[in-house]
């Protein structure tokens, strides 16, 4: 409790710094009760203002002149304090008076109060000047232009050009949003008519390319001295990423504003009449793709209840008129109109319109009974691809009945507003639903009562609000509207009662029976009055306990949901979630029946469980509950997530709240999710958008075309660099050159990408013709001397460099070096000569690796020698017989082998045998080896060391080996250490102490392995832990990790036709809190067959600016289309509005393998081991270097930096995996939903870093091999060139384990290929991310793993960089080392004292 003194004033960020660091120990950024913190022993000093590191923790000083505590005891009364002290940081408060009322206000008082006055005011918007720029932006759908391309989507901070639609009977409101359009022309309002009549279905197909918002009131006003203008009547959105005005969303959100918030719920009936009256029908949203679907019709409820408690206002029954009018329009137009109306049964069905924001997709399935069979049925059907079926399809030339159907049902369970649920999976179309009759048997009550008790039982049909049929000035009585509702009240009692079960239940109007399912609009009945006495005892007695539990009513019956399987996945209005809509009428229902005392009940069941929920969950409110608990009711796994639980800090909106983060892990975890979340956000499309957004690339002919294209742009770009000549071009040559690369890269990077990971043959052989021709056109660009001329003059030249920006030089310095590299200053005949040698170093490369194969296939041993293998070894042995048994000398047999072999003799025969290489594969080593050093001396370079290092952190070589021996001398005593360990373990399995024995290099792995046997006794295994690591729980704390450390986060989005190589591939974009979307992020992390199982990060496109000369190029070369779509190739860009600059984004594949669960029937997601996680997390950290690498030129941007320093971010990212803070962002158990106890995370690290000081000393040994292999020995080395001599030089210098003089590892060493004189980088790399993660982020320290500021400054002095800025440049800044700003041989032999500190 707090105490009896005054109130107190605190410091607003060091309170909030000071209590999540005490009490957020699950690093959420929320107090609940799921911290562990102290939860009390809070104090004051008044004198403090500002905090400090106290073990008390001073708050601040009171406002009154007495010494006391001020004590907060729980996790209501903390998290109520963290609430106040956002809500002040959000006010710009520095410092703020807490009063003791403020964190002991009881619960229910304080969630009525923040509805009240903080959450309406969030979720209300207007469509008018002042409010068009955050009603109107799409967040649901991806919007697309005339052409059919690709735009913003996910952030309301993205400002694209938007487009509203006007009703042809408001044409003051086309003339008022035009002289928007034209005096704000930042939002770049596109203002279009609809058609005159009825809106067909064929219309709504031909605009689903070109969506926009509808249409909604508007009012005249006048300010006193001023003109007359026009604004938007008010509605309430349900927040989060929606916008506009949802039917019932609305209804039933102002049921809780009608106390405070009356202009807002008139507004809302307003803009509904204004819906019914121009559109016909109140829509599903005022959307354009929803103009043929309505939702559950509920105007004369709300309507009503607003009359009431504004009859005493003079225009009240102006408005009742209205809205009666109005609801009698959509009742005969829409509800009881064909094809909604049966006439058999005389009862009402949900039918939309076709090509209402559905169609055939890419990745989409029916849900057939074969899912496999069914995503191939298209193809196998008709001979055509799934884009062919869908353009087909969708334009009519294709009929595909079973598509016909599920679009039927599956559009009718959106107008339900049930979206989804079992109860009408495949059938919704054709049922008449309790609910549906229900809600119309209520209008047809309402009109007739207030026809006869509000209009004297006469009511006129005016002009507006005349429905098919009407005659003009046409008057009605209550009579005619009585008896449709005892025709209706009939056929409910016919067809939806169920006798049996005592129970309504849905009708099929198709096969004329009811259905099974049971759903909790039943009760439904009593609110509109369709039950009898006996009927509605019999729904009390023995249908309520089918739906009501601890928390309320669920939706449906446990029955009706099912088990719930892979094949029949839980859904968000089935059980055991509840919703407010289906509470609420079900409790006026009973208490008009007279059931007071289970209205009471349920009542109390509802509230009690929302207020826990806000009680313990730091003021959590979410749009549906599980209702069979309390402790976390609002834990929902269904296929949407759950709105209002995603927040930090305090809820800004209460339900509704962004829900990006619960979808990131369903679409991850849950392939029916994937799909759900696919469909439920698609609009109708014709065509494909190409691979990638990428416009040339529909098809894989569509490469030819975009290397031609690309080739005439780089002709020109070349002419344009060699004939410039006035100041103004000469400037912009780094530019230019920059662009000419750009323009290269568009094609090689997606080729390179596309050849080696596309399942489809042909696209792979069209990206390999692609490759080969823009390739073979740059090698003639490196050697055009004119291009170095013309960048060595401007470089040259002070006057020009002075117009340049650091990021210009930095590039103008790179391009030059890439020039003097390629011998284009050497004379024709030895360029000649330079392009053969390359050539042929490709060649021998390629060569060496494909042939890494030991001399010795396999090997024999006696069963004596095998005793005590591990039995994968005798499974898989090749041959068995008396004489012996073969056991191959490569594979996992192999390894297996050597780790389990008891006998040292069959160990070392092994080991040597599979570290053998044929003759030939040295010869060729040596011969590439050799070609190397020629190529470098041609160069004008002591070696291939030397020239590939120039541009490297190193710089040298022999910078290279200062840094390797000081880490090799760092690392001794562990290895030793290690060493020592093993032989203990040797000694005592040959029982004896002899001096002279020692580890041999085919006994280590055998005594670690023996050591790690030992240790697993005492343990849990590492596989326990994959439990806690679903795939999508991992891509979730990825998200939450990137949000917490740099203001970025992953939203999921829609694949388009054609837009992924793969079904299984997933769409992030990824969103900066002020910048809306950066970069775009494909995720191909599921195994397929033929996938290479190497986990990798692909740019495919690079960030850069994208200049004005460009935009203005791209619209002449087509004037019909967007000139940035042109110019970036249909792919993702970005505006800066406060700079006025576009940028091209960054966009991103992230490969891994990850093996889906092998009964493809199970629940289960992907679980990862430890590793796996680890690898993605190692994968990310290159993602997050390209995407926060946003640099003005793509030659520095991202990962284009030194290779020597590009394992960073990425090494980096390892550290944070193992960190507890950052594992308790999202490391839960999948089913349990419990946390990841890390003392089992600390037993796996503990047992990893076993023998981590020889496997470091190993890695140094082959980098001071890659050393010496690119030295000038291949040239200069007495006698000839000899790897084994020169491999056996090093280890006999500087190895601890010595290798046998008979082994050639180096014929194993493909490495040697890729790093040519770098392999040490990457052991660079973990001695510099070791160093930054002790100092910069503490070494996780008391949570400092998750600490924004230390995020900020990595994100400052590195990642923001890309390769504009010198490494040392970046590392002193980071680290306040100016030792090291300028690099050179000290800085490295610095680093390398550093030590590998993982």
């Amino acid at each position: 409790m707090v105490s009896d003194h005054g109130p107190i004033t605190v410091n607003v960020d060091a309170a909030m710094h000071r209590l999540l660091e005490l009490e957020d120990t699950d690093r959420d950024d929320l107090i609940t009760i799921d911290d562990q913190g102290p939860k009390v022993r809070f104090f004051a000093a008044s004198a403090c203002l500002v905090m400090n590191e106290a073990q008390n923790f001073p708050l601040g000083k009171y406002s009154s002149h007495q010494e006391a505590t001020f004590d907060v005891q729980g996790v209501y009364q903390l998290s109520n304090l963290l609430q106040e002290l956002f809500l002040a940081r959000q006010h710009n408060l520095t410092s703020v008076t807490i009063k003791r009322a403020q964190l002991e206000e009881d619960p229910v008082h304080r969630l009525s109060r923040l509805i009240q006055t903080v959450w309406w005011d969030n979720l209300t918007r207007q469509l008018d000047a002042d409010g068009i720029d955050r009603a109107a932006p799409d967040n649901l759908t991806q919007r697309r232009d005339a052409a059919g391309m690709k735009r913003a989507v996910s952030d309301s901070i993205t400002k694209s050009p938007l487009r509203i639609y006007i009703p042809p009977g408001a044409p003051e409101q086309f003339a008022y949003y035009s002289e928007v359009a034209k005096d704000y022309p930042a939002i770049s309002l596109d203002v279009r008519w609809l058609p005159d009549g009825v809106v067909t279905a064929e219309f709504i197909k031909s605009i689903n390319n070109k969506p926009g918002i509808l249409a909604l009131d508007m009012e005249v006003v006048q300010l006193k001295g001023q003109p007359a203008t026009m604004k938007g009547v008010p509605f309430i959105v349900p927040g989060g990423q929606f916008n506009e005005l949802y039917n019932w969303d609305a209804c039933f959100c102002a049921l809780g504003m009608l106390d405070n918030r009356l202009s807002v719920v008139k507004g809302i009936v307003k803009n509904f009449i204004f819906e019914i009256k121009h559109y016909g029908k109140i829509l599903n949203a005022n959307r354009s793709y929803y103009l043929g679907r309505a939702q559950p019709p509920l105007l004369t409820w709300l309507a009503l209840k607003v009359f009431h408690r504004t009859k005493h206002e003079p225009d009240a029954s102006d408005n009742l008129r209205s809205a009666i009018l109005a609801a009698r329009k959509e009742y005969h137009m829409w509800w009881t109109s064909t094809p909604r109306l049966d006439e058999a049964s005389g009862l009402s069905r949900y039918r939309p319109s076709k090509y209402s924001h559905l169609s055939l997709r890419e990745g989409w399935t029916p849900p057939l009974n074969d899912l496999e069979l069914a995503r191939d049925r298209p193809q196998n059907k008709y001979g055509m691809t799934l884009e062919e079926v869908s353009e087909a399809y969708n334009n009519g030339t294709l009929t595909e009945p079973d598509l016909d159907t599920f679009f039927d049902h599956d559009r009718a369970v959106r107008e339900s507003g049930h979206d989804t649920s079992n109860r009408f999976e495949g059938v919704c179309a054709d049922l008449a639903t309790v609910d549906l009759n229900c809600l119309l048997l209520h209008i047809e009550n309402n009109i007739a009562s207030t026809i006869q008790t509000h209009f004297d039982d006469s009511l006129t049909i005016l002009g507006d609000y005349s429905a098919p049929g009407d005659r003009e000035n046409m008057v009605e009585s209550s009579d005619i509207w009585r008896e449709r509702a005892e025709r209706r009240k009939a056929s409910i009692d016919k067809h939806l009662w169920n006798e049996q079960k005592g129970i309504y239940l849905d009708y099929n109007t198709v096969t004329k029976k009811q259905s099974i399912d049971e759903t909790v609009t039943c009760i439904w009945s009593l609110w509109c009055g369709a039950a009898n006495k006996t009927q509605a005892e019999r729904l009390v007695k023995e249908g309520l306990p089918k739906f009501e539990r601890i928390g309320g009513l669920s939706s449906t019956s446990e029955s009706t949901r099912g088990t719930v399987t892979e094949a029949n996945p839980q859904k968000q209005w089935d059980y055991p979630y509840g919703w407010a809509p289906h509470q609420v009428l079900a409790w006026d229902g009973l208490r008009s029946y007279g059931y007071y005392d289970e209205a009471d009940r349920l009542t109390y069941r509802w509230l009690h469980m929302i207020t826990e929920t806000f009680r313990n969950w730091n003021g959590t409110v979410v749009e549906k509950y599980d209702v069979t608990q309390l402790e976390r009711s609002h834990h929902v796994d269904a296929e949407y997530g759950n709105q209002g639980r995603n927040f930090k800090y305090a809820p800004q909106e209460g339900p509704s709240q962004t829900q990006d983060d619960a979808v990131l892990r369903n679409v991850f975890d849950s392939q029916s999710c994937w799909r759900d979340f696919q469909h439920s956000f698609d609009i109708t499309k014709t065509s494909t958008d190409g691979l990638f957004c990428n416009h040339y690339l529909t098809h894989p002919h569509g490469f030819l075309a975009f290397s031609k294209a690309t080739l005439q742009k780089c002709q020109q770009l070349v002419a344009t660099v060699v004939d410039a000549s006035t100041t103004e071009q000469r400037c912009a040559i780094p530019y230019t050159l920059d662009r000419l690369s750009d323009s290269l890269c568009r094609v090689l990077d997606m080729a390179d990408f596309v050849r080696s990971t596309h399942p489809d043959s042909g696209w792979r052989q069209a990206s390999t013709q692609a490759y080969a021709m823009l390739f073979e056109f740059m090698n003639v660009l490196n050697t055009t001397p004119d291009l170095k001329v013309q960048l060595e003059g401007v470089v040259g030249d002070p006057s020009i460099k002075a117009t340049w920006n650091d990021e210009e030089t930095m590039v103008a310095q790179i391009l030059l070096k890439d020039f003097s590299r390629s011998a284009i200053d050497l004379p024709k005949e030895k360029r000649k000569l330079f392009v053969d040698l390359s050539n042929r170093i490709r060649q021998l490369g390629n060569k060496f690796t494909e042939d890494m194969r030991p001399e010795t296939s396999s090997i024999s041993f006696h069963h004596g020698q095998l005793k005590y293998a591990d039995a994968l070894v005798m499974q898989h042995a090749t041959r068995r017989h008396p004489m012996g048994i073969s056991i191959p000398t490569v594979g996992p047999v192999a390894v297996t082998a050597l780790l389990s072999m008891r006998d040292e003799a069959a160990r070392r025969k092994l080991y040597i045998a599979g570290k053998t290489a044929p003759e030939t594969q040295l010869q060729t080593l040596e011969e590439f080896l050799l070609t190397r050093a020629k190529v470098a001396h041609l160069s004008g370079y002591r070696s291939y060391a030397h020239m590939n290092l120039s541009d490297k952190l190193a710089k040298t070589p022999a910078a290279v080996n200062l840094f390797l021996s000081a880490l090799l001398k760092d690392n001794e005593w562990q290895a030793q250490q290690e060493l020592e360990e093993l032989l203990v373990l040797k000694k005592f399995d040959r029982e004896e102490n002899d001096a002279s024995v020692r580890i041999e290099a085919w006994d280590q792995y055998y005594y670690q392995n023996q050591q790690a046997n030992k240790q697993k006794w005492r343990s849990r295994g590492s596989d326990f832990m994959s439990a806690y690591f679903s795939l999508g729980t991992v891509m979730q704390g990825l998200s939450r990790l990137f949000a917490q450390l740099y203001g970025v986060r992953f939203v999921p989005v829609p694949i388009t036709p054609g837009e992924v190589w793969d079904p299984n591939v997933r769409r992030l974009d990824v969103i900066d809190e002020n910048e809306g979307r950066i970069a775009v992020l494909y995720c191909d992390l599921f195994a397929r067959p033929g996938k290479s199982p190497n986990p990798a990060h692909f740019t495919l496109r690079c960030s850069r600016r994208i200049s004005a000369t460009e935009i203005q190029e791209a619209s002449m070369s087509n004037p019909d289309l967007d000139p940035i779509y042109v110019a970036n190739d249909g792919m993702a860009t970005s505006h800066i509005p406060s700079i006025n600059t576009t940028y091209q984004l960054p966009t991103i594949a992230l490969i891994c393998d990850f093996q889906q669960p092998h009964n493809t029937t199970s629940y289960e997601p992907i679980l990862l081991s430890f590793r796996s996680m680890q690898t993605l997390f190692h994968e990310m950290g290159h993602a997050i270097h390209s995407i926060l690498g946003r640099t003005a030129h793509q030659v520095v941007s991202g990962t284009r930096c030194a290779t020597d320093f590009a394992e960073l971010p990425s090494v980096l990212m390892e550290h944070f995996a193992a960190d507890p803070h950052v594992l308790a962002l999202f490391a839960r158990h999948w089913q349990t939903d419990a946390p990841l106890p890390y003392d089992m995370v600390a037993e796996h690290l503990a047992n990893e870093r076993r023998g981590q000081g020889l496997e470091t000393e190993h890695q140094i040994l082959l980098a001071m091999l890659d050393q010496a292999y690119h030295s000038d020995l291949p040239l200069s080395m007495e006698g000839g060139f000899d790897s084994t001599k020169v491999l056996q030089d090093v280890w006999d210098r500087y190895g601890s384990v010595k290798q046998p003089r008979e082994t050639s590892v180096q014929g194993f060493f493909g490495h040697l290929v890729e790093y040519g004189g770098t392999y040490y980088s990457y052991l660079f790399d973990r001695a510099i991310a070791g160093k930054v993660w002790q100092e910069i982020f503490e070494g996780g320290k008391d949570g400092a793993a998750v600490k924004r500021e230390s995020g900020q400054k990595f994100r400052d002095e590195v990642l923001k960089w890309g390769g504009s800025r010198d490494g040392w440049k970046c590392l002193a800044g980071l680290l306040g080392d100016e030792r090291l700003r300028n690099g050179g041989p000290e800085a490295m032999a610095e680093v390398g004292k550093w030590g590998i500190k993982d």
